[in-house]
């Protein structure tokens, strides 16, 4: 079923191994430690330190490289043959080190490499040569330039020329003889002339052609350059005519003139003949310049094609060598032959488990747990993804069952030896360390353990939490926050605030799933905005939120949940008023024109987010679901989120089912969990939670209509480590680094009045916890109790069920108007008539007093309270009712006197017998 795996093939060495070596997978590594190593080699068995000379072929098969190798042991030993058997080459000597994990395919990289750079050092040689004729080339254009500067000499013998018969002419002229230089010039006119023709045609056309000029068009350059000669003695004869017959002189201005004429007969004659030449060497020069051009593009063209036909020889050979280390040495699974069934693919783990536990290199702290373990192929299962509407395979889960003790930890350890030898485990499966995993205890069940092996996805690694560098603020003023990492490693956010939308989210899972951790992790991502303050309700006092108290208000007993309800909701009333009462100036200058009622959290303050742990504690109270009901269908433009955590999504966990469905349309999280609850929750995806991996954190995350993301949740530890959730909080020196934003004065004065503001203070400080921990127990309103007093010496109780905190303070502030807070909050009127067995919690107080003054019972201003005279007719029906309460013996009392009356009487009976 496994695809063939490359093993080197050995060309045995002559004479054998020597004495004391042998070959062998066991040798010390860099640290001096012996450890196994995939491939076999000559080790010394004194030093167990590699030996011997490797020899190896560098021919490849494509992808393929080619397995022969040899060892020699002598200095000047050679391999027979020398060749490879495969390839017409022959084997080269190469390096091994111990440090190597397969000093095969490492010496034979290092080989290659080598070569490789001697290839490379020709092929430069090769280039520079090129480039050093491609600059021949330009300097020889360069060249040909200066040439054709040079060659502007070929003007000087026509204009000497010219200038010379000027001379002789003016010569004749000094001589002062009119009829001389009359008959000179006619003579030189026409019979010189004729002459010049005839000579200078008879010599182009005797005298042999210069090297490459062609015998084509010979005839006619001679009759051409026959006619400059005739034209340059036609004119001189003319010329000097002409000054003998104006008896010009050189001191008159008649010779002053005819000076300036003979100059211009020599442009004259010379010029066409000059501008021939200028043309003509221009022309040769261009022509040398682009011949030089083109034959240089040309060569630099060449240069880069083999420079890319270079790199991509070698950037495939890099790819063969690679792939050829994968399939020798590193993390290469042994395809396996996808079965029909998982528990066929089970079957061929436990097969493969059992070959396991049987090898040689099992590690010291698995050699008595192994045996004892075996694969239930029975419980494999595929794990899938879930990806753009298909379901991708990302591996496999196999469950491990074990003896009984066989998995409990050793001494000094955390958990079982299986888990801390996932190295090992993952080694000989030829995986990478980080696809294999090893879960203990899946689901709380004993003797169990979970292998996950996964096809690419990092799947056991631990994700953390990235801290403020995982918040994302969009310009809109979305906020996304880093929540963990989909089961194909991509990271994903979870949205935090959307302006103008609903916020809050509802997760569902058991008793370790990872909703507290995730609730954490969604704390700090809403600290680590600066805009969002996160409020708890927590009934198991706090457990998995001990490092917050203080940070973020937060509470545990039934009446911290009143406080921060009232407290949201009475915020809530306020920011509908505020928004509803703002006004803008349009566009037309309109003024007193409504502003859109949409909370921003720059102008006017941040998002509140409440989470509700442990929700189905709260769920029997149906008052308390209908004003939380009521509360979500309103937080859409207030910007005040609410979040429950549950343990199953049933009426019996939510309350409601409209309250369950209203959250649910924001954002799900589900744990792992069977597909029966998961419809509980309300959710009717296509990916069922039941096939997430069994790993901590591991959830399907929903976000409105959008897909299910299958994902590991991110994970902050609370231990005593570099980057636990306290560190995360404070920093070294104790500077809160995530404090909670910064309130509106409104927003203070409601909390203040509601009494949020009392318990957030409340947990404040280095005692801060023992505050709130102090009324954590729960105080009924009608639970009947007995409450004492001594008066004049005699124990005297008060009973009766307990009077309403509501009404006791009507009670107070009836009998002395003006009162404080302090006067009526430990007044002994609590436990004398009222009938409390201990002052009630400062957060009771503040409702109450909220109450009377919803009630118009009583007014406060500066913080002193007076009865209305609606209040002070109650105050007084509440006086009388706790006058009319009887006083007598402590029940306590007559309890403890009718248990000893019964332990006197049955000693009286032993006595007897």
């Amino acid at each position: 079923m496994a695809a063939p795996t490359l093993h080197p093939r050995y060309v045995a060495p002559r004479g054998g191994l020597p004495r004391g070596v042998k070959m062998s997978n066991l040798w010390k590594d860099a640290s001096g430690v012996i450890v196994p190593h995939p491939t076999e080699v000559p080790v010394d068995q004194e030093t167990f330190l590699p030996t011997g000379t490797l020899w190896v072929c560098l021919k490849s098969d494509g992808e393929q490289t080619c397995p022969t190798v040899a060892w020699t042991f002598g200095e000047d030993d050679v391999p027979s043959p020398r060749c490879c058997a495969d390839h017409p080459v022959e084997l080269v000597p190469v390096e091994v080190f111990a440090r190597d994990t397969n000093p095969v395919a490492g010496g034979r990289a290092r080989a290659a490499e080598a070569v490789r750079m001697v290839i490379d050092r020709r092929r430069q040689a090769a280039i520079d040569a090129a480039r050093a004729k491609v600059e021949a080339l330009r300097d020889g254009a360069q060249g040909q330039a200066r040439k054709a500067h040079a060659d502007l000499k070929d003007h000087i013998p026509s204009a000497g020329a010219g200038l010379g018969v000027l001379g002789a002419g003016l010569t004749v002229v000094s001589l002062d003889n009119a009829a001389l230089e009359w008959a000179l010039g006619i003579g030189l006119a026409t019979a010189g002339a004729v002459a010049a023709y005839a000579v200078a045609y008879l010599v182009g056309r005797m005298r042999p052609p210069r090297k490459g000029k062609s015998e084509v068009g010979r005839d006619r350059r001679a009759r051409t350059v026959a006619l400059r000669y005739a034209v340059a003695s036609l004119s001189s004869g003319a010329w000097l005519a002409a000054a003998g017959a104006a008896n010009a002189t050189l001191d008159t201005p008649q010779g002053c003139v005819a000076l300036a004429f003979g100059l211009l007969f020599v442009w004259a004659v010379c010029r066409t003949y000059w501008k021939e030449l200028s043309d003509r060497r221009d022309r040769l020069r261009d022509m040398v310049r682009r011949r030089a051009e083109e034959e240089a593009r040309k060569e630099l063209e060449r240069l880069a094609a083999e420079q890319a036909a270079a790199e991509e020889a070698r950037r495939q050979a890099e790819e063969a060598r690679l792939a050829a280390e994968r399939a020798q040495e590193t993390a290469v699974v042994e395809e396996v032959a996808t079965p029909a069934t998982p528990e066929a693919m089970g079957e061929w783990m436990a097969a493969e488990w059992r070959r396991i536990s049987g090898l040689a290199t099992v590690p010291g702290s698995l050699k008595q747990v192994l045996p004892h373990t075996r694969i239930l192929p029975k419980l494999t299962r595929r794990l899938t993804s879930y990806v753009e509407g298909e379901t991708v395979h990302i591996g496999w889960e196999f469950m491990v069952d074990a003896a009984p003790g066989a998995l409990v930890p050793l001494a000094g350890q955390e958990a079982s030896p299986l888990a801390y030898a996932k190295g090992w485990i993952a080694d000989v499966m030829n995986k990478a360390p980080y696809l294999v995993t090893v879960v203990d205890r899946p689901d709380n069940k004993p003797n169990r353990a979970v292998l996950i092996v996964s096809d690419e996805a990092p799947l056991g690694e631990t994700v953390h939490w990235k801290g403020k560098a995982g918040i994302r603020i969009a310009p809109n003023g979305a906020m996304y926050g880093h929540m963990g990492r989909t089961l194909l490693g991509d990271d994903v956010e979870e949205v935090l605030y959307v302006p103008g939308q609903a916020g809050g989210s509802s997760t569902f899972g058991v008793t370790g799933s990872g909703k507290s951790v995730n609730g954490q992790i969604a704390i700090l991502n809403r600290l680590a905005t600066g805009r969002i303050l996160p409020v708890l309700h927590d009934p198991k006092m706090f457990m998995d939120y001990l490092e917050l108290v203080g940070v973020i208000p937060m509470g545990c007993t039934q009446e911290h949940r009143e406080v921060i309800w009232r407290s949201l909701d009475m915020e809530r009333q306020r920011r509908q008023k505020y928004l509803s009462t703002l006004r803008t100036t349009d566009r037309h200058g309109r003024e007193g024109r409504p502003v859109e009622p949409v909370w921003d959290v720059e102008r006017d303050g941040p998002v509140l987010w409440a989470l509700w742990e442990e929700f189905h504690e709260q769920a029997a109270d149906e008052k308390f679901i209908k004003r939380l009901l009521y509360t979500v269908r309103l937080q859409r433009a207030t910007a005040i989120h609410q979040a429950i955590a549950t343990q199953s999504g049933g009426l019996a966990d939510m309350g409601d089912s409209v309250l369950r469905d209203q959250i649910n349309m924001i954002a799900m999280k589900l744990a792992r969990m069977s597909d029966h609850s998961a419809l509980m929750t309300g959710y009717k995806g296509p990916y069922r939670p039941s096939g997430l991996p069994r790993l901590p954190g591991a959830m399907l995350y929903i976000c409105g209509d959008a897909d299910p993301i299958p994902m590991r949740g991110a994970f902050v530890t609370r231990k005593d480590v570099e980057g636990s959730l306290y560190d995360q909080l404070y920093s070294p020196s104790g500077e809160l680094l995530l404090p909670a934003p910064t309130l509106p004065d409104a927003t203070i004065e409601v909390f203040k009045r509601e009494g949020l503001w009392d318990v957030w203070e409340m947990g404040k400080g280095p005692n801060g916890l023992d505050k709130l921990l102090a009324d954590a127990e729960r105080i009924a309103t009608t639970v009947d109790t007995t409450s004492a007093t001594v008066t004049g010496g005699t124990k005297v109780v008060a009973t009766g069920p307990q009077v309403h905190a509501k009404d006791v303070l009507m009670a107070l502030i009836a009998t002395k108007p003006g009162s404080s807070r302090g006067d009526v909050a430990e007044h002994p009127m609590w436990q004398e008539r009222a009938g409390w067995d201990k002052y009630p919690h400062p957060s009771a107080i503040t409702s109450a007093l909220s109450a009377l003054e919803r009630e118009a019972m009583i007014t406060r201003r500066d913080g002193i309270y007076h009865p209305t005279p609606k209040g002070s007719a109650r105050g007084q029906q509440v006086l009388e009712q706790l006058a009319a309460r009887v006083a007598g013996p402590s029940a306590h009392d007559e309890r403890l006197a009718a248990e000893r009356a019964a332990e006197r009487q049955l000693e009286d009976q032993m006595a007897e017998a």
